[in-house]
């Protein structure tokens, strides 16, 4: 019973250990139909988990399954009309 324990905690723990953060500057967004739109965006992209969006900052925070190329996030913006960079 302890063993199966120990194993079924290493595993939970090597799922949350495996995901990432990104943060994002957010160019171009104006309204929160725009928030709405960079978010919907960004949850379309594969290997995207969540992704909170901050209108007044012109900041989103990406959680990722694993590493994810800022590159693709980027793409994927601006086929909808905006652009990002990481946050400095």
């Amino acid at each position: 019973m302890k063993k199966l324990l120990i194993i079924s905690l290493f595993a939970a723990a090597s799922l949350f250990a495996a995901e990432k953060e990104v943060n994002l500057t957010v160019k171009g967004m104006t309204c929160q139909m725009c928030a709405a739109s960079v978010k919907d965006a960004l949850m379309k992209t594969e290997g995207v988990k969540d992704a909170k969006i901050y209108l007044k900052d012109g900041k989103a925070i990406v959680k990722t399954e694993k590493d994810i190329d800022v590159n693709a996030l980027n793409a994927k913006l601006k086929s909808h009309g905006y652009s990002a960079e990481m946050a400095k």
